[in-house]
């Protein structure tokens, strides 16, 4: 059906005077439509004339929520390609690719105060996506779906409670790390690259009930010693106690020393019982 707004409509011919004489013409619809007071909003229900050319060009009325309806399907047919406009405020959610499948789904939360900003940047400068918002402290969450991972560079992103063992994304996935922090963020060990290209590494076992674990070297070599290093004067302990270690053997009682370093060569045992304090005894067959 297809419409023409009446732009000028005339009143009916006046009755007759008393004397015979012709009625006044009526007024014209134009003016009569200027003349009219201005109404600043229009509601559902308010009318509005026109001619319907599939109907005889009869005059019929229109309101103006079926104008809204009519408006409304028109336009959300219709598609436009956007070309240095500036869009502000919009509300979408969802932006469609090239083969009009969705690239970007955008959820709502209600109430919602903080949420995610992108900046672009300079030569030589990452870009970014951060929080904002009106908390004082915001996180980013990244949300896989199901038992998807969050990736970066196509490499997994370690996250809290894992479902999946370390080996699967130190090793398969050829990931780094050079410290292990407790959940305060305090290191629990911090792991140094050797000279040259490594071979030989710590092996850690886990272990069943009634057995101990254990840690162990592996690598490329047939004979692999573990090297424990304390801190300056520090001691090696296991269960809170020393454990011997052998050092050089002291050139006097009074060598550089800590308590419980032990040494020996063909001739004697020597023992530091205190700090740069070595004792000796002598070897003999029996």
């Amino acid at each position: 059906m297809a419409w023409n707004l009446v732009t000028n409509i005339k009143g009916d011919t006046g009755a007759t005077g008393a004397t015979g004489a012709t009625g006044a013409t009526g007024a014209d619809g134009s003016s009569l439509t200027h003349a009219a007071t201005a109404k600043g909003t229009p509601v559902d229900n308010d009318e509005f004339p026109l001619i319907d050319s599939e109907a005889s060009y009869v005059l019929k009325k229109w309101t103006w929520g079926n104008l809204k309806v009519a408006l409304a399907a028109y336009y959300n047919t219709l598609t436009a390609t956007l070309t240095n406009k500036t869009v502000t405020s919009p509300k979408v959610n969802q932006i469609l690719d090239d083969n009009g499948l969705p690239i970007i789904s955008l959820g709502a939360t209600a109430s919602a105060v903080n949420n995610v900003q992108v900046f672009n940047s300079a030569t030589a400068v990452a870009p970014s996506v951060r929080a904002i918002g009106s908390d004082t402290n915001i996180s980013l969450n990244l949300v896989s779906k199901g038992t998807g991972l969050v990736m970066a560079n196509d490499q997994i992103v370690l996250t809290q409670n894992m479902p999946v063992s370390l080996d699967y994304y130190f090793t398969a996935n050829g990931m780094k790390f050079n410290s292990v922090a407790d959940p305060s963020g305090y290191s629990l060990f911090i792991g140094t690259s050797a000279t040259g290209t490594p071979a030989n590494y710590f092996n850690f076992t886990n272990a069943i009930s009634g057995a101990a674990p254990s840690l162990s070297a592996v690598g490329t070599d047939i004979n692999i010693s573990l090297n424990f290093n304390p801190k300056g004067t520090g001691t090696v302990q296991a269960n809170g106690n020393p454990v011997v270690v052998n050092v050089a053997v002291p050139a006097t009682a009074t060598s550089a020393g800590v308590a419980g370093q032990h040494a020996y060569d063909s001739s004697y045992v020597y023992v530091c019982t205190a700090t740069d304090t070595w004792k000796r005894a002598a070897l003999s067959t029996w």
